[in-house]
């Protein structure tokens, strides 16, 4: 299999179906400028959509090579805040697989731009996700 057929197959077993991290219906305060919202009105999204950000995953994401080498494939759970001004936050792994992985994963997240702010009573406000990241070999 050649890097580019690499690269599509990882691309297709991505899930990009980013879950809410937070379970209540209330605010929670952080030690944060701002309150962190647990269910806002509107989520945080990537800036022109689900298919922009799946775009931008497959432009930037590199398969480590180690892991490659060692056949190792799975799904590394990223667990990240979007701030009121759009930027990712606090960028932590939430489920880890393999460190090169692992790794690779924050990589991306911290190389993604500003993000749509999730909205409370029409005020933006810090929401955290989750982004499952799935890193498949076939």
């Amino acid at each position: 299999m050649n890097v580019k057929t690499s690269s599509t197959a990882l691309l297709v077993a991505l899930v990009l179906t980013i879950g809410v991290v937070a379970a209540n219906h209330q605010i929670r305060k952080t030690n944060y400028r701002h309150t962190q919202v647990l269910s806002p009105d509107e989520l945080p999204s990537f800036q022109g959509g689900q298919k922009a950000l799946e775009k931008f995953i497959r432009k930037h994401l590199k398969y480590p090579s180690r892991a490659k080498e060692m056949g190792i494939s799975g799904t590394v759970y990223v667990d990240f805040v979007v701030d009121v001004d759009g930027g990712i936050k606090n960028v932590k792994i939430a489920t880890a697989i393999f460190p090169d992985l692992d790794e690779e994963a924050i990589r991306i997240m911290n190389l993604m731009p500003k993000w749509k702010p999730g909205k409370r009573q029409n005020k933006k406000v810090k929401f955290g996700l989750r982004l499952p990241v799935k890193f498949n070999l076939k």
